[in-house]
């Protein structure tokens, strides 16, 4: 990755695109924009190779949104980040697939959802020491991610009305794997602040 960006960069820097003053604002750039195209095939080639380019897309659809406002557990590398979000789909598609097998599960995973639910509207928003938050940014993202999570919490309630079952499941997962994340970050940064460590994660 880094010697793609260097690559990338230094093509830019000898056709004067970058200046000395600007290039490693542009390479940071570079880093996150491969890493969200590297993502976007990924989970692509998963879901085409699984055949669950609907659940993933609906789940990416409703997870994004709600986790950027709410905040939540991230490696401390981008490279980490990637991968943690890679095992997630995989868990992701790995609950649907025990779901459909098991009826049983539909009901509690709906109850988990609402728990999840219910921390995700206690906690959000949750910062890092690499992302702290002052009073007015606290009140905007609390704002927003309660009213995001208000809309998918509607939107999946309709669809479960309506027997949109890859829809519902797929939100409620959302809120569950938010939850859990959101949870994991609290507890972390707790540990960080009573034992005065300085390590920073990443928060989208």
């Amino acid at each position: 990755m880094d010697k793609i960006v260097e690559k990338i960069v230094s093509i830019f820097y000898r056709n004067s695109i970058v200046n000395d003053d600007n290039i490693d604002v542009v390479r940071y750039g570079m880093e996150i924009v491969l890493l969200k195209v590297l993502f976007f095939l990924t989970i692509l080639l998963i879901g085409v190779i699984t055949n669950n380019v609907v659940n993933i897309f609906v789940f990416m659809l409703f997870y994004k949104p709600l986790r950027t406002y709410a905040g939540g557990y991230h490696a401390k590398t981008r490279i980490g980040c990637y991968f943690v979000s890679v095992l997630m789909l995989f868990l992701f598609l790995i609950s649907v697939k025990l779901i459909s097998m098991f009826d049983v599960l539909i009901n509690a995973i709906y109850i988990v959802a609402i728990i999840s639910g219910v921390t995700i509207w206690i906690l959000a928003p949750v910062e890092t020491s690499n992302k702290p938050l002052d009073a007015t940014e606290k009140c905007r993202y609390r704002l927003i991610s309660r009213i995001i999570l208000l809309v998918e919490f509607f939107v999946g309630g309709l669809c479960l009305i309506l027997n949109l079952h890859i829809f519902s499941l797929s939100i409620a997962l959302v809120f569950t794997f938010t939850g859990f994340f959101l949870f994991l970050c609290h507890i972390q940064e707790g540990i960080r602040l009573a034992f005065g460590k300085t390590e920073a994660n990443i928060i989208d």
